[in-house]
């Protein structure tokens, strides 16, 4: 029963974000995902960086 749970995500941004989707696949709602907040931005960074 995900739904009626709060989930507290904290982590290096890779396993943040790849947590977070996890989450949501097994039905938690966002409102009950909580983290800090810049993981996205800093996968989004990284992944822009050229090579």
């Amino acid at each position: 029963m995900v739904e009626a749970r709060d989930f507290y995500v904290c982590g290096v941004p890779g396993m943040v974000v790849e947590t977070k989707d996890e989450l949501r696949d097994i039905g938690a709602p966002e409102d009950r995902i909580h983290s800090e907040g810049w993981e996205d931005d800093a996968v989004t960074d990284e992944s822009s960086v050229s090579k």
